[in-house]
């Protein structure tokens, strides 16, 4: 039991804790970590993929009928989609971070 109560930090050393392992990251990452905390990251990546989206509506609405020919047509189900799956891969779930669909719902 005293080895428990000797694992178990107070309040004021996780605090401490914390601190340090943010001055680390901070020393370690030196930039990264500000861009990273900034409050409008989200949406510095959400505005420019949905004006992509809103160019790809538009040709798929006003382009050309011929499939392979519409921008909306290869743009999504071929290059879009392949880029998602690579980025998956290297990088995790880096849409949901940019996900232009919340930058709607937010602003609504």
């Amino acid at each position: 039991m005293k080895a428990d109560a000797n694992f178990q930090g107070t309040e004021a050393d996780t605090d401490h804790a914390s601190d340090a392992a943010a001055a680390r990251l901070e020393a370690e990452a030196g930039g990264l970590s500000r861009v990273l905390r900034w409050p409008h990251l989200r949406t510095a990546f959400q505005v420019p993929l949905f004006l992509v989206a809103l160019l790809l509506i538009a040709d798929g609405l006003a382009g050309p009928q011929l499939a392979p020919k519409n921008l909306a047509t290869v743009g999504v189900w071929v290059h879009y989609r392949g880029l998602v799956v690579l980025a998956l891969l290297l990088f995790g779930n880096v849409f949901c971070l940019a996900c232009p669909f919340m930058l709607v719902r937010n602003a609504g």
